[in-house]
């Protein structure tokens, strides 16, 4: 007798139904845990991405400074005397005498050395003639010295003035504000006054430039500072260099200057038109070309193009496109938009 021990035909596909049910609920259940998480942190990501847009950016902001009157240019220089003699012995013979010495002070007039020799003699005559043309030169020299005098005089009466009228014009400027604040006149009349009050400013830094032109320091002389006058330019650029020469003669009674020293001369330039001053990290700078991001009084942002003049390193001059007391960002975020809102944050102001 023989015994069959398989299953019946009937329960091979229950069990083939349950396993496959088991994979399918094995399956479901790995997505849930892969799935649930990840809606999770899409959510948290969503949410936090509403609550960034709905939140007032904070900008750090500057004020736009109006440009002093005048501004200082610093050029080097080399320092050369007014008049170099070359001494050389005319006369054959030999000298008997030697007085001085390199690196002896001498003045006009003062006997150097004497030479022996019998041609001396005969030049004698040519040699007054000469000394009678010194002279006349000296004569001269004090004739343009007293006409420059006097041209100092006319510039000091033409400082005088200028701050006379800078006064008058403060004063006007001064009461006509009053009156915009109070309704009495309108703002365009103020701002009349006010330009009339910066152009009297300008013409007070020109008279003094005329007066003070430059001053020279020198490296070997430590905190001293030499007032120089510039007497003339070359009128014309180098082309080399596109540099214009300038001769500044100054004072140099004890001698602390010595010909051929390097030194660096400090000019006072008056302003030729009202400009402002902002920090350089205000700038934003792309294919748009150079902007700055100006904040309204309403707290919006704004993109204004803007003309750069002179940069001073950590601040530069603005030609165009800004007035002075306006708000811009500094170091502003690639992100802001125009017409944005933000809250200020007030940083460093300015400076030249």
């Amino acid at each position: 007798m023989s015994i069959d021990s398989s299953p019946p035909e009937t329960a091979r596909p229950k069990r083939r139904m349950t396993r496959i049910l088991g994979f399918a609920a094995l399956v479901l259940l790995l997505l849930i845990l892969g799935i649930v998480p990840r809606l999770e942190r899409r959510d948290a990501a969503m949410a936090q991405a509403r609550s960034v847009e709905d939140e007032v950016p904070i900008v750090s902001t500057s004020q736009v400074k109006a440009a002093p009157p005048s501004s200082e240019l610093l050029l080097p220089g080399n320092t050369q005397a007014v008049t170099v003699a070359a001494i050389y012995a005319r006369s054959s013979g030999y000298v008997s005498k030697r007085l001085v010495d390199i690196g002896s002070k001498v003045k006009a007039g003062q006997l150097l050395a004497v030479i022996e020799s019998p041609e001396v003699d005969q030049e004698l005559a040519q040699a007054k003639a000469n000394a009678q043309q010194a002279r006349a030169a000296v004569e001269q020299a004090k004739a343009t010295l007293q006409q420059s005098e006097a041209g100092l005089n006319q510039a000091k009466a033409n400082l005088e003035q200028a701050h006379a009228n800078q006064e008058i014009s403060r004063l006007s400027y001064t009461r006509w504000d009053r009156l915009v604040t109070r309704g009495v006149v309108s703002k365009q009349a103020a701002d009349e006054r006010r330009t009339d009050f910066s152009a009297k400013q300008a013409e007070v830094a020109a008279s003094e430039a005329n007066i003070h032109t430059a001053e020279v320091i020198v490296a070997e002389r430590p905190g001293e500072h030499f007032e120089g006058k510039v007497v003339r330019t070359a009128n014309s650029l180098n082309a080399a260099s596109r540099t214009q020469l300038t001769e500044v003669q100054l004072a140099n009674k004890d001698g602390r200057l010595l010909p051929g020293m390097y030194s660096q001369v400090k000019f006072n330039v008056p302003a030729t038109r009202a400009v402002v001053i902002i920090p350089a990290d205000t700038l934003v700078v792309n294919s748009q070309g150079t902007r700055a991001i100006v904040v309204s009084p309403q707290r919006t942002i704004h993109y204004v193009p803007i003309q750069i003049g002179r940069d001073f390193g950590t601040s530069v001059e603005v030609l165009d496109g800004l007035k002075a007391g306006e708000t811009v960002v500094s170091n502003p975020a690639d992100t802001l938009v125009e017409g944005q809102k933000v809250q200020m944050q007030a940083s460093a102001s300015p400076k030249e």
